[in-house]
């Protein structure tokens, strides 16, 4: 066999070998966002029940595939709410929307509207035996979007999310483009599914592409949406939070393209702060120790009696410390874009 032939064979076969490396990596990160995701054992989850002013009310609708969705409308007693407005609140990857109980209070207590957070579905008290993915999860932030229209028609709705919750919040609009929308809040948002596994890649944009393929053969026209896309073409007002040391959705795959977005129109305010991580809404103490906590609960994950012994010396007050800054950027963004009150 001539040379030029064999040198042929090897490389066919580097190349669908790296192919189905590509298609490997793919799978892996895709079935993050497929499987069921409900609380860890052991650890605390705040409730609207450890908040003397918060009061929270049960609330059940169902997505585009008929699965019970369920959730809480939490709002501070005995105040003068905010009428016609509602925030609803969208979660990361992990769990349900309890892991974010304390920022929900947050809002309710600094906007003085009430905030609904729900799980997605496969998500904790939430029906389903995994969740939707990381894209159709578009169709429960949808689902949630009607749910309000028809229980409150003529409530503004403002959106925010974090991470996962920051892509669906800031592209729920381009699937479901509902007129009682009026502010987007991102935190931490990924652009795409392929610029969140490239990341992985170390960018290698070649990767990129075959990423792309195979996000296009599973999710079909769900694919072309990206938050970049989606951000400039819903024309509402849009807060974007971005830490340019984020170690899970990496500035320079998202932020950045964020931040240059913003510089052609005037519906998006992007924040970019320096020294934040994937956890942008923490104070940056509280993050470090969150992610400290994070590693010693991995150190103890085969040793079931020195986690609960971990578990018990944690100070969840401390490790999940909201920053002000941040809150008051979302709080400004939602009363300029609201009735103007608080």
């Amino acid at each position: 066999m001539e040379w030029y032939y064999i040198l042929l064979i090897v490389f066919a076969s580097l190349l669908v070998l790296y192919a189905l490396l590509l298609l490997a990596i793919y799978l892996w990160a895709n079935s993050l966002f497929n499987k069921r995701q409900d609380k860890q054992h052991g650890i605390k989850y705040f409730a609207a029940s450890d908040f003397d002013d918060i009061v929270a009310t049960p609330i059940e609708f169902r997505n585009n595939k008929n699965k019970v969705l369920r959730g809480f409308i939490y709002q501070v007693k005995d105040i003068e709410l905010i009428s016609e407005e509602v925030i609803i609140f969208f979660q990361g990857i992990g769990m349900g929307h309890l892991s974010y109980t304390k920022e929900i209070v947050k809002l309710a207590r600094e906007t003085g509207r009430p905030v609904i957070g729900f799980d997605y579905q496969g998500c904790d008290a939430s029906d389903g035996k995994k969740t939707q993915g990381f894209y159709k999860t578009l169709y429960d932030a949808e689902a949630a979007i009607k749910y309000v229209e028809t229980t409150f028609p003529n409530h503004l709705i403002h959106l925010v999310g974090h991470s996962w919750g920051g892509f669906l919040s800031a592209n729920v609009l381009s699937v479901y483009p509902s007129k009682q929308v009026v502010s987007v809040t991102s935190l931490s948002a990924p652009n795409s599914m392929p610029d969140l596994i490239t990341s992985f890649l170390k960018d290698k944009a070649y990767g990129k592409w075959v990423i792309w393929l195979f996000t296009y053969l599973n999710e079909g026209k769900l694919a072309k949406i990206t938050t970049v896309k989606s951000i400039v073409h819903n024309e509402v007002k849009t807060l974007i939070v971005h830490g340019r040391s984020d170690n899970v959705v990496l500035y320079y795959r998202s932020g950045r393209l964020y931040l240059n977005a913003a510089k052609d129109v005037n519906h998006i305010e992007p924040i970019i702060f320096e020294s934040k991580r994937h956890l942008v809404y923490l104070t940056n103490e509280a993050e470090a120790k969150q992610e400290e906590m994070n590693r010693n609960l991995a150190t103890y994950a085969k040793d079931e009696t020195k986690r609960q012994a971990y578990i018990k010396t944690i100070d969840w007050d401390a490790v999940t410390d909201d920053d002000e800054t941040v809150f008051a950027a979302i709080k400004d963004v939602i009363r300029m874009s609201g009735h103007g009150k608080h």
